[in-house]
């Protein structure tokens, strides 16, 4: 059986990207559309919402996770307001280009279900409205990265960004070490710089054919525009000891990665999209949805189990991350204008 992990979901693969499949000799290779690849393998029925369920189902049953729903925390959300308005982040329409406004519910309902365990509001405060800002930048620089291309270089020179918007999020990101300190605030930095880089390429590579050689490529993309470093970090405390849970951050990050994956699916299955990881996958390997759906689900169990071993003996850092998985589920729960869990649990 092989392990899914290897290969995780790509933001870029639905921007016409091609793959490169072997011909007749090393030297000769074929060129494929991936929507061709599809339709070839006829994977673009809808998957039975019965399946969907009962693999999630499953899965958050092994991890030990309820499916509950948690209201939209109103306060953090005019807290996030106050510190916008207080700092300047662009928050509404006089500040031009793309106000954060719209993307703030994705940061405090992300900040009040994952992490609702850190006791600090301020802290709470800053990952909602960082999350805010990440997403505007995947939805703003969708279709032209012209800003966004100078930002790291910028931000380490200390020069103003190219529009107030992206100024706010360099005086923002300057403002970890507040709130998280040493290695996790590196980790922190340099996973946001990083996710920067991933929408350049992103932008930059569309269209571009993928060696069937490049098999480290997906990973390397999508750690990079995951950002999974940044909200692993996030999870812990300054006040738990680094060396507590640091060797269970590689597992962390791709459980966060597979989990939204699979959490995923349903509203991507609604929109009969055939680009996302799975659908790909399904194809490639000849595979039907569902089966490779499972997988993946498998494979996320695999990695909250590792991530509970490896945390074993810190009491505390295991508590943070049961805290941090189980309301990473209600994140998307409670998300149901995106997600449309609701459908598949309508009486939960």
């Amino acid at each position: 059986m092989f392990s899914l992990i290897q290969l995780p979901n790509l933001r870029w693969i639905p921007k016409a990207l091609t793959i490169l499949t072997h011909g007749t000799s090393p030297t000769q290779l074929r060129v494929a559309t991936v929507t061709d690849t599809i339709q070839e393998n006829e994977k673009t029925q809808l998957t039975s919402t019965e399946d969907i369920r009962d693999v999630i189902t499953e899965l958050l049953s092994e991890c030990n996770i309820s499916y509950y729903r948690t209201p939209y925390d109103r306060d953090l959300h005019e807290l996030c307001i106050q510190e916008c308005k207080f700092k300047r982040y662009p928050i509404d329409k006089s500040f031009g280009r793309a106000p954060i406004l719209k993307y703030l519910p994705s940061g405090v309902i992300i900040a009040s279900t994952g992490y609702a365990h850190l006791k600090n509001r301020s802290t709470q405060v800053f990952i909602a409205i960082y999350t805010a800002f990440l997403t505007w930048i995947d939805d703003a620089y969708t279709e032209d990265v012209i800003g966004i291309d100078s930002f790291n270089e910028r931000f380490i020179t200390g020069q103003q960004q190219a529009n107030e918007a992206l100024d706010g999020l360099a005086r923002l990101l300057r403002e970890i070490n507040l709130h998280y300190h040493g290695i996790p605030a590196n980790v922190i930095l340099t996973a946001s710089l990083n996710y920067i880089t991933s929408t350049i390429v992103d932008f930059e590579t569309q269209g571009m054919a993928v060696s069937p050689y490049a098999k480290s490529y997906p990973t390397f993309l999508r750690t990079m525009s995951g950002i999974c470093e940044a909200y692993a970090m996030f999870t812990f405390t300054p006040e738990i000891p680094i060396k507590s849970y640091v060797q269970a951050v590689p597992e962390f990050c791709l459980g966060i990665n597979y989990f939204n994956d699979v959490l995923s699916f349903y509203k991507e299955e609604l929109a009969e999209e055939n680009g996302n990881y799975i659908s790909n996958e399904a194809s490639q390997r000849g595979e039907s949805k569902i089966a490779v759906f499972r997988k993946l689900a498998h494979d996320v169990s695999l990695c909250v189990s590792s991530v509970t071993n490896i945390l074993e003996n810190d009491s505390e850092a295991n508590a943070a991350f049961q805290g941090f998985i189980g309301g990473y589920v209600s994140f998307h729960t409670s998300f149901d204008s995106r997600y449309h869990l609701d459908d598949l649990f309508p009486s939960q």
